[in-house]
């Protein structure tokens, strides 16, 4: 039985894999959270585990947190992270722990290197961005580590940026500049490889980097073709910024720069069969994503 630690427990991944880990059973859980208000909500929800207030950003709260422990995993949140201050923290303090993996949500697309990494770019502390910062950092460390390269979109963001939208409009807020042939994965799978890679440990997964993509390649033509079949009304395709500028407030400027310069390498994304070779099967489409999730659209 491995203890192992889930920072930022109550993320939209994090709190899935912890939830996955916890029906397990078969590995002593540490949850963490940055807010008080977390903290009580991680132990009301899991009991048996053990619940401490931690900040990557915050080098004093960490060694408490990672003392005993064998795993980790690391997901930081787009566009509030400073990577360095925040993965230089946790490996830091990682290296007094007995650590044999630790596991590590990015987003990169294959083929970018630091060179197409513009100052435009990174400035938007997200996904891809990030490539030539987070890297370097968990490989200078020496700390065993997995990679988990998600190079999609994930399925949450069609509520993130159009719930509201297609419920009482009919309409997917999407500008047509920032269209691409992406693929899409869902959040429950990104979290199954991530319980699984933690539960195995080291002696199959350290060292590796899995590319975690979707089934196909999709534009916004098809996601709304997908929502009318899904809802049975037409749904229409708006060029739009207003929904991402809803969705990310003040990180708003930050999340339309991304997707301009994402949308400039995802296209040469395929998909990838790591998934199925992990898991057995293959990744929910994103079809059966909106379909199991219809009351959010309908």
């Amino acid at each position: 039985m491995a203890r192992i630690l889930i920072l930022g427990a109550t993320g939209n991944i994090a709190s899935i894999v912890t939830s996955i880990l916890a029906e397990e059973g078969r590995h002593q859980l540490r949850l963490s959270s940055t807010r008080d208000e977390g903290v009580e909500q991680l132990k009301a929800l899991y009991p048996e585990a053990e619940v401490v207030k931690a900040d990557w950003h915050d080098q004093a709260s960490l060694p408490a947190a990672l003392e005993g422990v064998n795993r980790v995993l690391i997901i930081t949140p787009d566009f509030i992270t400073d990577e360095v201050v925040a993965t230089s923290n946790i490996l830091e303090a990682a290296k007094a722990a007995p650590i044999d993996l630790i596991v590590r949500h990015i987003a990169v697309y294959p083929g970018v290197t630091d060179a197409d990494i513009t100052e435009e770019w990174f400035a938007t502390r997200t996904g891809s961005a990030l490539k030539n910062v987070t890297i370097p950092l968990h490989r200078r460390s020496g700390l065993p580590t997995t990679l988990i390269n998600v190079s999609a979109w994930i399925g949450f963001n069609l509520m993130w940026f159009a719930e509201a939208d297609i419920q009482e409009k009919r309409y997917l807020p999407l500008p047509a500049r920032l269209d691409a042939q992406r693929t899409w994965i869902s959040e429950s799978d990104i979290a199954r490889v991530a319980a699984k890679v933690l539960s195995d440990g080291p002696a199959t997964h350290a060292g590796q980097e899995y590319v975690l993509t979707g089934t196909e390649k999709i534009g916004f033509d098809d996601v709304v073709a997908m929502l009318s079949d899904e809802v049975g009304e037409k749904v229409e395709l708006r060029d739009t910024e207003d929904g991402l500028r809803r969705a990310a407030g003040a990180n708003a400027e930050q999340l339309i720069s991304y997707i301009s310069c994402e949308r400039r390498h995802c296209g040469n994304v395929d998909p990838d069969p790591t998934f199925e070779r992990l898991m057995g099967r293959p990744p929910q489409s994103l079809r059966a994503y909106i379909a199991e999730n219809r009351d959010y659209f309908a």
